[in-house]
């Protein structure tokens, strides 16, 4: 009699798992069917009517998978976006198997960086279904304008005719020298192995992050005002560090009310999650269930008076008031080299820092030519250095 209850115990254990996997795939499909439904309307109003897309005649927008947001044309190239939201893992993974090369959805997106394919589902996501103006179902996707696909850190891509190219590369001949002076362009150095005498210029190596431990941070040497912002992408690999700053200032190491400029995770209150500190503590956007996956938050970017997380409207900077100018310089990883900085135990990937609407940092993860790990800022041509203790990691060392 055990035996066969053990069985039956079995039978049900597999009958609830192929139901969940049945359901998942039910949900996906639901939501890509829904999706189509929105694409064609969203198409037929660029084409055939010639303004920008809207979704509004959609009454019923939440699913069994997930819940459908708005249409969205900013930042792409003849594309267009569809947010979802609260999807779960199963049910994105199987959106994700069922792209293919000639389906009418090209990618999966992130919200706050539209031409960046989202490739990797976490328990909670929300992310845009990319298609193409036409609808069409191409081969090859659209290809953007990306840094990234230079060569070397100092190049930035243009578009030029229709054409994508990369201008103001680093020198990338080896040339032969004995000291740094002798080194033309950025981000280059002499390089001389050890016990020679000549060695040759080498450039800065481009990586995907920055990965402080908690006792390293960056000095931006810039000062905030009323008009600065900023704009960061990064991940938290846990939840168990109460406060950390991803990057800012603040007046002074003990002001409780106001002078604070800064992105914050914060595990120390009832619902973590990301706060803005623009003059005062912002609201909380939560995080828990991004553990580890990559956002892009910003505050006040381009004095545009917003906290938005992967391009979605979490709090007002309006309401707050003016933020006094700032007598502490912003930083990375931090508030500040103080006791009670709060730093920060997180993956960067890139910082920009605004000043009204002028960038005027650009920091980009790299090795400099001698393998050290640092920020080089695309504005101003500069390597900026870890100046806590320890040691940088990236995903290349």
């Amino acid at each position: 009699m055990l035996g066969v209850l053990a069985i039956m115990g079995i039978v049900g254990m597999v009958g609830v798992k192929m139901y969940n996997m049945a359901m998942n795939k039910h949900h996906a499909n639901t939501l890509i069917e829904q999706a189509q439904r929105r694409a064609v309307s969203a198409a037929s109003q660029i084409n055939l009517m010639g303004h920008a897309p809207s979704l509004a005649d959609f009454s019923e927008n939440t699913f069994g998978g997930g819940t459908f947001g708005g249409v969205t044309q900013e930042g792409l190239y003849q594309q267009f976006g569809i947010q979802v939201s609260g999807v779960s893992k199963p049910v994105c993974e199987n959106i994700l198997n069922s792209i293919g090369e000639t389906t009418p959805i090209r990618r999966l997106a992130y919200i706050g960086s539209p031409t960046e394919t989202f490739t990797t589902c976490g328990k909670n996501n929300t992310f845009l279904l990319i298609y193409n103006n036409d609808m069409s179902s191409s081969v090859s996707d659209i290809s953007y304008c990306d840094n990234s696909t230079c060569q070397t850190v100092c190049g930035q891509c243009i578009q030029e005719n229709g054409e994508n190219k990369c201008v103001n590369e680093c020198p990338v001949t080896p040339t032969q020298c004995t000291q740094n002076s002798q080194c033309s362009g950025t981000c280059v150095g002499c390089v001389i192995p050890e016990g020679e005498t000549q060695g040759t210029c080498q450039t800065c190596q481009p990586v995907e992050y920055l990965k402080s431990s908690g006792t390293q941070y960056i000095n931006t040497l810039f000062r905030a005002n009323n008009t600065s912002g900023l704009q960061a992408q990064f991940s938290i690999p846990s939840n168990n560090r109460q406060a950390q700053i991803i990057v800012g200032s603040r007046i002074a190491i003990n002001s409780t009310t106001k002078g604070r400029f800064w992105i914050d995770a914060d595990w120390a209150s009832s619902k973590p999650g990301i706060l803005w500190g623009f003059n005062t503590y912002g609201k909380i956007c939560p995080i828990s269930d991004k553990i580890g996956q990559k956002v892009t938050a910003s505050l006040n970017y381009m004095n545009d008076r917003k906290g938005l997380l992967d391009g979605v409207l979490y709090d007002d900077l309006s309401t707050r008031g003016e933020l006094e100018a700032q007598k502490s310089n912003v930083y990375i990883f931090s508030c500040g080299p103080a006791s009670g900085n709060l730093p920060a135990l997180t993956k960067v990937y890139f910082i920009r820092i605004s000043d009204n609407n002028t960038l005027v940092r650009d920091f980009v993860p790299v090795l400099d030519p001698w393998g050290i790990p640092a920020m080089f800022d695309r504005v101003n041509n500069q390597l900026y250095y870890n100046a806590g203790t320890g040691t940088f990691k990236t995903n290349k060392n």
